[in-house]
């Protein structure tokens, strides 16, 4: 089943067919595209614990993994391209109510086909906000995706003044998500997490800009 989810600011129609001309004093300014994949996971565990008075309590920790690849084109500025995978974890212990949130970021650790399947590949050392090493995650996951597709898009056009007369700025944005199933290994702090999967996703988005001075 595929759901379809479409948002409409304002629809451009822009028509160039037999018996039709193109405004010969028509100058395109600026044109950016700009394309995305990314993937998340996100693992939860809570394990109980004894407190030091003998009640009961609980040891929390948490992983997240954001994979993200994009380009960027431009008539103004240099192309641009990123691939990263974002990690973040933290801990949290109920008797003492000590813990920490830490964050790490690795290059080119990301693939990713479509909403269909993605990998992120790699370990990084945990570094919480004072800059203190707290922790590492290795990490060899593998995503696929499943169940229902949605899908939004947009279209947008304005219009403003310059001195060199009127500018029709237009812009439009598609995006593509789905869940995702995730297998492999993801160890925090020498913990598996990977039976502690609370939610997945792959997602696509494509969107991009024009100003043309006529």
């Amino acid at each position: 089943m595929r759901i379809t989810i479409t948002t409409m600011t304002a629809v451009v129609v822009a028509t160039v067919a037999a018996g039709f001309s193109v405004d010969a004093r028509a100058e395109v300014l600026e044109k950016t595209v700009f394309k995305g994949n990314s993937a998340f996971a996100f693992f939860d565990q809570e394990t109980p614990i004894v407190c030091a008075d003998g009640s009961a309590g609980t040891f929390s920790r948490s992983i997240g993994l954001s994979g993200n690849e994009f380009s960027s084109r431009s008539r103004q500025l240099p192309d641009t391209a990123d691939n990263t995978v974002d990690v973040f974890a933290s801990t949290f212990d109920s008797c003492t109510g000590s813990g920490f949130f830490a964050e790490s970021l690795i290059d080119n650790a990301f693939t990713q086909n479509g909403v269909q399947s993605a990998t992120m590949i790699g370990g990084v050392n945990l570094v919480d906000s004072d800059g203190n090493l707290v922790g590492d995650a290795s990490f060899n996951l593998s995503l696929a995706g499943t169940g229902a597709t949605s899908s939004s898009q947009s279209h947008g056009k304005f219009v403003f003044e310059s001195p060199d007369g009127p500018i029709t700025e237009t812009s439009h944005f598609k995006g593509t998500s789905r869940n995702a199933t995730v297998t492999g290994i993801v160890l925090f702090n020498g913990v598996e997490m990977i039976g502690n999967l609370s939610f997945a996703d792959l997602s696509v988005t494509k969107n991009g800009t024009s100003e043309l001075l006529k």
